[in-house]
């Protein structure tokens, strides 16, 4: 599952998503990085803490690979 190199967040989540993983929650993570990262804005501490959760959700629902 991991981001394939030279894979942008957006595109990442778009494959997750286009393979039935994901969803909502990992393109909403996928912005908030991209904003974060790439976009040089800073995220507020509520919008940190909501990245925060999300990806602890991901982590634990999101299959180890999608192989198999």
């Amino acid at each position: 599952l991991r981001r394939q190199e030279g894979e942008t967040p957006v595109e990442h989540a778009a494959r997750l998503r286009a393979a039935g993983h994901g969803g909502l929650a990992l393109e909403l993570l996928a912005a908030d990085y991209g904003l974060a990262r790439f976009g040089g804005i800073a995220l507020t501490e509520r919008e940190t803490r909501r990245a925060i959760a999300r990806a602890r959700s991901l982590a634990r629902d999101l299959p180890r690979s999608l192989e198999g």
